[in-house]
Parts: C-alpha cells; sequence; structure tokens
C-alpha cells in the first residue's frame, strides 16, 4: 500500500511538473510572440520614419536642382541689346594718312557666367562698308572677332575687330578700307588722331 501511494504520489508530482513545464513553455511562447509583434512594429515605425527621411532628402535634391537649372537656363539666355556709334578715325603706320569716319556696332551681346560671353550683329564703318560680326570675349574680358569671306571654296580674313570689355571703344582693320584709299590702314573709335588710335589698341589688348 506504501508503495502504490508513493508510486501515485509520484505520478501526481511528475504530472504537476510536466504542466508547470508546459506552462513555461506557453507563456515563453506568448512573450516570443509579444515582443516579436513589438520589435516588427518597432521595424515598421524605423522603416517609416527612415523613407520620410529619404523622401524629403530626394524632395530636396530635385528643388536643388531645379533651381540650378533655372539658374544656368537665365545665365545662358540673359542678352542685352548693342547699338554704339562711335566717332573714329581711319589712318596708317606707314604714311601720314589720317581720316575721321564712323563706327556703327549693334547687335546682342549674349552674356554667360558660366561660359565666354558672345557678341552677335554688325559693323557699319565709314558709312557704307557692312558686315556680319560674330565676336567671343577673350580671357583679358575683350572680345574678339574676325570677318571672313568664302570664294571659289577658300576662306580668307577680310578684317578683324577688336571692342573693349565695356564696349566703350573699337579697333580693327578691314580690306576694304584698305582697297578704298590704297593704304594698310586701321580702324579706331572714339579717337581723333593715330596717336589715340595706337592707344586705343593698347588698352584693349592689355586689360
Amino acid at each position: 500500500m506504501r508503495r502504490h501511494s508513493s508510486h501515485n504520489t509520484l505520478s501526481r508530482n511528475k504530472a504537476f511538473v510536466l504542466s508547470i513545464g508546459k506552462l513555461s513553455i506557453a507563456s515563453m511562447t506568448l512573450v516570443s510572440f509579444i515582443l516579436n509583434n513589438q520589435l516588427k512594429n518597432d521595424s515598421a515605425k524605423k522603416i517609416k520614419v527612415r523613407v520620410m527621411k529619404l523622401n524629403k532628402k530626394i524632395l530636396v535634391f530635385f528643388v536643388f536642382i531645379l533651381l540650378l537649372g533655372v539658374f544656368i537656363f537665365s545665365s545662358y539666355t540673359k542678352q542685352t541689346d548693342i547699338e554704339n556709334e562711335y566717332n573714329g578715325i581711319i589712318y596708317s603706320l606707314d604714311s601720314n594718312f589720317e581720316k575721321k569716319t564712323s563706327i556703327l556696332l549693334k547687335g546682342k551681346l549674349y552674356k554667360s557666367s558660366l561660359g565666354k560671353g558672345k557678341f552677335v550683329g554688325e559693323i557699319i564703318v565709314d558709312n557704307d562698308i557692312s558686315h556680319d560680326l560674330y565676336m567671343e570675349e577673350e580671357r583679358n574680358k575683350s572680345y574678339f572677332g574676325v570677318i571672313t569671306s568664302v570664294n571659289g571654296g577658300y576662306t580668307k580674313t577680310i578684317g578683324t575687330v577688336f571692342i573693349s570689355s565695356d564696349f566703350n571703344s573699337i579697333w580693327g582693320n578691314f580690306e576694304k578700307i584698305d582697297k578704298r584709299y590704297n593704304i594698310s590702314s586701321y580702324i579706331a573709335g572714339p579717337a581723333k588722331n593715330k596717336e589715340e588710335g595706337n592707344k586705343i589698341a593698347q588698352e584693349i589688348m592689355q586689360r
């Protein structure tokens, strides 16, 4: 009888221990489930925060690109109308020839903060000698252009023009002026004599 009672007691204790173990496992499973859900929620929140931050960065980036594009576009499309008339002189270094004349420059100046300035227009010298003129900004900020003609497939230089950065003075030479007066000529303005003409040439090229 005692052995039977002891056996029953042992069985009951074993069953109790197993029940406690099962309950512990169940509790641990429940806690693990809760923790996993909590971690998932925390991860979701973190991901959401990261996505929001990333979206802000993307938005800032696109706004920056847009502003940069507007700046570049505006800088390249900025243009100024130019129409200057200079009281000038035609002169020769080989003789004492000097003749007062007029020089008319008109066109558009395209100014860019990211590249060279460009002038596209027309120059009229000695009242009726006209040439289309394209000039680019040089390193010293003055402008230089070459006038050419094409004959029989060959390109020939028939004039050169130098203009100060502020477009207040001009100097150059033209083949048609040479032929008209039968001299090797230069033209400058504003100038009253050969000395002033040479001074303008030096100032433009040294700036």
